[in-house]
């Protein structure tokens, strides 16, 4: 943390930052390289209109290729993330990951076997790239000043590397910011919330 906070205080002068300050795309790349095989499986299903049999179709094949179905998402197994089912009990994502009904429940009550089906997606690999992308940066909440030098003049350099360190991973930020102005009470707003979040996800540039 120290000599990210070194770093990061030494950029501030003239530029703020080099250009490789802000993504690592090293990581990034060999993040993607590791599950690519999968992905590229994956890919399979897209345009497919007969979901339900192309995911029954791999999963008899190598159920292996779906346990990083969460990745499309931008979640990890490692950081156990949880949803609500219909009862409002909590469960784990990836534990839907361990069967083809699992599976199927994750594709149409995320949204996204109706992008597979429609091609909004056109290549799972890129389409990661994008997501790693937004994981990898993160977002620094500098409430009440403008850039750093001013909140440093304002509360000091100890309280700049306490935000650096409880900054917001920038596709978290992302997905909470298009909560916006948006009714996630009714299907139509939930639906709607589910596709602007896929169509952020799959615009790489954006992220």
């Amino acid at each position: 943390m120290n000599k990210d906070f070194d770093l990061f205080m030494s950029q501030l002068a003239e530029t703020n930052a080099t250009l490789d300050f802000y993504t690592d795309f090293s990581k990034i790349r060999e993040n993607v390289r590791s599950i690519e095989i999968k992905l590229n499986t994956l890919n399979y299903l897209i345009g497919k209109e007969d979901l339900d049999k192309a995911v029954k179709e791999l999963w008899e094949n190598d159920k292996r290729v779906f346990s990083i179905l969460d990745i499309l998402i931008a979640t990890r197994q490692d950081q156990h993330k949880k949803y609500l089912d219909e009862k409002g009990k909590p469960h784990l994502v990836h534990e839907l990951l361990d069967s083809y009904e699992g599976v199927m429940t994750f594709l149409n009550e995320t949204g996204l076997a109706d992008v597979l089906k429609n091609k909004d997606i056109k290549n799972l690999v890129d389409y990661v790239f994008g997501v790693e992308a937004g994981l990898d940066t993160h977002v620094v909440r500098l409430s009440g000043a403008k850039d750093p030098d001013e909140y440093i003049r304002k509360y000091g350099k100890e309280k700049l590397q306490d935000a650096i360190k409880h900054s917001t991973k920038y596709i978290d930020f992302k997905i909470e910011s298009l909560k916006d102005n948006t009714d996630l009470n009714t299907i139509e707003g939930l639906t709607g919330y589910i596709k602007t979040v896929i169509a952020s996800l799959n615009n790489a540039n954006e992220i």
